[in-house]
């Protein structure tokens, strides 16, 4: 639009003038339009961004339980050396009620050789 204005010109002086004035009137126009658009583009962007920063915060605060569970969850779980003798006790255990190494093996879900070690240290 404006370079049409701008080729059209003016013969005269005063034509001249009206043409630079309406390219004036013109470019402010679309200036305020644009000024218009990005104001509400930044508007936008600034909820977004709110939004953005209130998903994080919730996201920290249930990283923050999960920490804290995952915390209490060990605490609680037996060490690997308590889930040990637990298992020496339940093999002693079912070899005095009398059932064969292959029956611990497949009670405990463990190997028939490391049913027989662990009877051959418990006696």
């Amino acid at each position: 639009m404006l370079s049409r204005l701008l080729r059209k010109g003016g013969k005269t002086e005063a034509e001249h003038k009206s043409v630079v004035q309406e390219a004036a009137t013109t470019l402010a126009m679309e200036l305020a339009e644009i000024t218009e658009i990005s104001e509400k583009l930044s508007e936008k962007l600034d909820q977004k961004m709110a939004a953005l920063r209130l998903l994080n915060e919730q996201a920290n605060e249930k990283i923050i339980l999960l920490e804290r569970l995952i915390a209490r969850a060990e605490g609680l779980s037996p060490s690997a050396e308590q889930t040990g003798r637990l298992r020496q006790r339940e093999i002693s255990t079912l070899a005095r009620k009398g059932l064969k190494v292959d029956e611990i093996a497949g009670i405990v879900d463990m190997p028939a050789g490391e049913v027989e070690l662990v009877l051959s240290i418990g006696k």
